[in-house]
């Protein structure tokens, strides 16, 4: 696979980059040229005109729009997110499309949970779907590998130090933060019927954040914010409680690295949930502090799926007490290894990104294919690339954002 141009297309960069810029340095230690860019470029003339080989993709949803720009290329589909419940996964898709699923050369899924859910979809459409009676063409085309973001915490410092204690709240205001710029007008008026909960537990969520600052005795305590990736960062800094207590906002391109910082974790349940059980950090579930308990129907079974066995906090005075109790707390057992181990294979070992590397080079090598594709040189498409950031007329942009 000497030589093999290889465009890595991101989707957040914020929640993204870290990991595809692991990945290709490796891809680049066994011979290839690497580009990364946000999905947003993949058909600016300089990207086509580079003509790459290979396309690593974080959304199944792009690949029938870069099978047509670039129809000669191998695809191979790394999902930005895993861990999903059903109703909400994004690998059904592949048992829905059969012109996506043929457009993809390697499937990497984070668990065997995700291959569960496509053989669900698969018995749900019964005979009409293209994979029925097929699942051998299923399980040939994936591969598990693990969650990718995992390389990140299990190679970073696991150590917080600091006279105080460090308190990092994640950050899950996309609703009425939006990178995109649109306010929570705009969202409230697209008749999304989803959209007026995820309002109501976003403000309840930033408000329950602000209490425990001011409420817990801030010459023993730091804080951090963690933003979501999908938020615009710069409205966090003229925030008057963000200044009055000196809440850090970081703005650093790994969420691993974030963790390692802090001594406890404060949030609503997620797919982050598996990174920080990777570094058995103390978590605090905040989703049914002051909402009624079927705000979120995923919330909920996640939560009861991960903590079975632990009270989660109902009240602010509660969550206040787990704070202080913080380090006598049991943070994981047996119950939740297993369910991540489904999740997100945690039971592997090695790197993630290695082995979804060798796996990429063992395809390609096995093909054995020689042609001769026109393309302009790599150290052309990065100038032009580099060129076009400089003088964008608007990097605020969502598109900017993401690249």
């Amino acid at each position: 696979m000497k030589n093999k141009r290889v465009l890595l297309l991101i989707n957040i960069f914020r929640r993204d980059i870290g990991s595809v810029f692991v990945l290709s340095k490796l891809l680049e230690e066994n011979g290839c040229k690497c580009f990364i860019t946000g999905f947003f470029n993949y058909n600016r003339i300089d990207t086509k005109l580079w003509n790459p080989d290979v396309i690593v993709v974080l959304s199944v949803n792009r690949v029938l729009k870069l099978k047509k720009a670039y129809p000669k290329a191998d695809i191979f589909y790394i999902p930005g997110e895993g861990g999903e419940n059903y109703p909400n996964c994004e690998e059904r898709v592949l048992a829905e499309e059969e012109e996506i699923f043929n457009g993809i050369t390697k499937i990497f899924l984070w668990g065997k949970n995700a291959i569960e859910n496509i053989t669900k979809r698969i018995d749900e459409i019964g005979s009409d779907c293209f994979l029925d009676g097929k699942e051998d063409i299923l399980l040939k085309k994936i591969k598990v590998v693990g969650q990718p973001r995992y390389d990140l915490v299990e190679f970073s410092n696991n150590n917080a130090n600091n006279e105080k204690i460090n308190i990092g709240f994640i950050g899950n205001f996309a609703a009425i933060n939006s990178i995109t710029g649109r306010t929570t007008l705009f969202k409230v008026l697209s008749e999304d019927s989803t959209i007026y909960q995820q309002v109501i537990s976003q403000v309840n969520m930033g408000k329950l954040y602000c209490d425990v600052i001011k409420k817990l005795d801030n010459s023993i305590y730091n804080y951090s914010i963690r933003p979501y990736p999908g938020e615009y960062v710069n409205q966090y800094f003229d925030a008057e409680i963000i200044n009055k207590y000196s809440v850090q906002i970081d703005e650093s391109y790994d969420f691993g690295t974030w963790i390692s910082k802090q001594d406890l974790i404060i949030g609503p349940t997620s797919s982050t949930y598996g990174l920080i059980a990777a570094m058995n950090k103390p978590l605090l579930l905040v989703d049914f502090v002051n909402n009624s308990r079927d705000e979120s129907e995923y919330k909920m079974s996640m939560s009861k799926l991960f903590h079975q066995d632990i009270i989660l906090p109902r009240t602010l005075e509660q969550l206040l007490k787990m704070i202080k109790d913080f380090r006598s707390m049991e943070i994981y057992g047996p119950k939740q290894d297993i369910i991540l181990d489904q999740l997100y294979s945690i039971k592997m070992k090695g790197s993630v990104l290695a082995r979804i590397s060798n796996e990429i080079k063992s395809i390609l090598d096995a093909k054995n294919r020689f042609s001769i594709r026109l393309h302009i040189p790599f150290f052309l498409l990065k100038f032009i690339d580099r060129f076009i950031f400089i003088f964008k007329e608007n990097k605020n942009r969502y598109s900017s954002m993401c690249y």
